[in-house]
């Protein structure tokens, strides 16, 4: 029914009656009746999430998974890193101790791309499998090109400290005046 109608303008108030598939003002309503759960059903739910809207406890979930994700790959991490480090540690090697460091560094930048894509598959998994799908690859695609160009600096950094040294050694020589046949002469 309009209020108010005056040109092109127009006020309209629909009333829409329960149980039509009609939002009950809460987000996510349209997704599942839950009039149907028992009293027990609905306790437990409102006990355990605050709610009894499904979609709503379906955000929950993914977000608390999403949480269990993050402090498992954490957890893992620093006992990968404390396992190893305490093994070089106890031979008292310093290269040995290094190689650990890397052994460590490489399983966390795996782990961090595994937890990216279910991570992305998680966030996605609200628009069914095509987001699903969609959240994985984008989110798995953006740690893959973090680790790729930190990887890639890290190269070019190496590359460019070993220039500076081996343009230094060959400074060296050619001041000293060593060449293959006489060596060097004082």
């Amino acid at each position: 029914m309009a209020l108010y109608e005056q040109g092109t303008k127009k006020i309209v108030i629909t009333i829409r009656q329960a149980g039509n598939g009609a939002s009950t003002g809460s987000q996510g309503a349209h997704t599942s009746d839950t009039s149907n759960l028992t009293q027990e059903q609905s306790s437990r739910l409102m006990t355990l999430y605050g709610t009894t809207n499904q979609h709503r406890i379906s955000r929950i979930r993914r977000i608390n998974a999403t949480h269990a994700i993050g402090v498992a790959r954490q957890f893992l991490s620093y006992a990968n890193s404390y396992v190893l480090n305490g093994t070089a540690m106890e031979s008292g090697d310093q290269t040995y101790a290094d190689v650990m460091n890397r052994t460590v560094e490489i399983l966390q930048d795996t782990t961090g791309i595994a937890s990216a894509f279910a991570t992305g598959a998680l966030y996605g998994s609200g628009g069914g499998l095509v987001g699903t799908i969609v959240g994985s690859l984008a989110s798995g695609a953006s740690a893959i090109a973090s680790t790729t160009f930190k990887y890639l600096n890290r190269s070019r950094d190496y590359d460019y400290k070993m220039f500076k040294i081996n343009s230094g050694i060959e400074y060296k020589r050619t001041r000293a005046n060593i060449s293959l046949t006489n060596g060097r002469l004082r």
